[in-house]
């Protein structure tokens, strides 16, 4: 994975969130991966931008025995009132190389 996004609906009495982090762990690659936010998914707060682009902390990515599905951990931040009454969305994307030249690269987001 090179990115997710991650966001929530702004709906309910105290809709904004504040995200610490996310973790996916890809077991048929063996690999843990960081995708760290530290800022709040809120109106009235930050940017007042409900939905976030993450990208991966390369350095704290951990190689872990090989197996077969995915598993997605999400933190909240452990600010007081940092949780969300929201419904709450990620897309996972994947960077695909299609092709290369010397001019140009070509590239395809998975969704």
């Amino acid at each position: 994975l090179d990115r997710i996004v991650i966001g929530h609906d702004n709906a309910g009495t105290a809709p904004g969130w504040k995200l610490d982090k996310v973790t996916v762990e890809c077991p048929s690659a063996g690999i843990c991966q960081t995708f760290l936010c530290g800022k709040w998914l809120a109106t009235g707060e930050d940017d007042d931008k409900t939905e976030r682009e993450l990208t991966e902390l390369v350095s704290a990515r951990r190689q872990q025995a090989k197996q077969s599905t995915y598993e997605i951990w999400v933190w909240t931040s452990d600010m007081r009132a940092a949780g969300t009454d929201s419904q709450v969305s990620m897309q996972v994307l994947h960077l695909h190389i299609i092709m290369t030249t010397s001019d140009c690269l070509i590239v395809c987001y998975c969704v």
